[in-house]
């Protein structure tokens, strides 16, 4: 694991640098190690390859050198819905990527960026708790050059045109993902909820999937609640919430 460089993080940001290696396991997993460490701090770190990647659900997440943005990104979560944070990482994902994109980009939920279908970004958030505090860290992958992976629909910035650098993009995420955060801060939980339900491609939709207790979804998502979760309507079942799990448009 080589430190390549340090990049400023931008004045006022609650993150205080981002470092740039060369190789790690997986940044999530290096940056969860810290989170109690007695001089940490909010931090980002980016690899340029990581050779154990993780994705949701205990996935790889396969990359290949610098054409991606692997980033990490920690701070101690004082006040925010934990189901919220990957939503607002979403949506500043979201906010970067139509800077450089002018198709549509979509949020489906929880944690991915498509673009007509195709995964332009996933995102991964873990948290740790010892006693009163938490420290939660935001794993964000970002495609430059679309990855030629077997059974993955995939796109990237690369097919609309220059990709932005792997430190162009770090920096532009995590200045976004800073000031989701503060927005969230200051609003309440409801209101967050709502921004997102406006942008997820799911709402008013068909759709399928399992949750993360194995229970199998087939209705309609309807909206996204304050903690977080998708409300989907089973029909006959009636609402029920998920919190977490694996939905997708029924007919894609």
């Amino acid at each position: 694991m080589e430190q390549l460089r340090v990049l400023k993080a931008g004045k006022n940001s609650r993150f205080h640098r981002i470092t740039v290696f060369d190789e790690v396991t997986s940044t999530n997993s290096v940056l969860l190690e810290k989170c109690f460490e007695s001089d940490n701090d909010a931090q980002a770190m980016v690899a340029l390859h990581q050779s154990k990647g993780r994705g949701r659900q205990s996935r790889t997440w396969v990359d290949e050198p610098g054409n991606s943005l692997l980033m990490s990104s920690m701070f101690a979560n004082t006040t925010l819905e934990l189901g919220l944070i990957p939503l607002l990482a979403g949506m500043a994902l979201a906010e970067v990527a139509s800077s450089y994109i002018e198709e549509e980009v979509e949020l489906k939920w929880p944690n991915d960026l498509l673009i007509d279908g195709h995964k332009l970004a996933g995102i991964l958030v873990e948290a740790r708790t010892r006693g009163d505090e938490t420290w939660v860290v935001i794993g964000t992958g970002m495609n430059r050059v679309t990855p030629k992976i077997e059974g993955v629909s995939a796109t990237s910035f690369a097919e609309f045109g220059t990709p932005p650098s792997v430190d162009e993009l770090a920096t532009g995420v995590l200045a976004a993902i800073d000031s989701k955060l503060t927005w969230a801060e200051s609003v309440p939980s409801g209101v967050v909820a709502q921004a997102y339900e406006k942008q997820c491609v799911l709402i008013g939709k068909q759709v399928s999937g399992v949750g993360a207790d194995g229970t199998e979804i087939s209705g309609t998502a309807v909206g996204i609640e304050e903690s977080g979760a998708l409300l989907v309507d089973l029909s006959e079942s009636g609402l029920a919430s998920f919190a977490a799990g694996d939905v997708h448009l029924a007919n894609g």
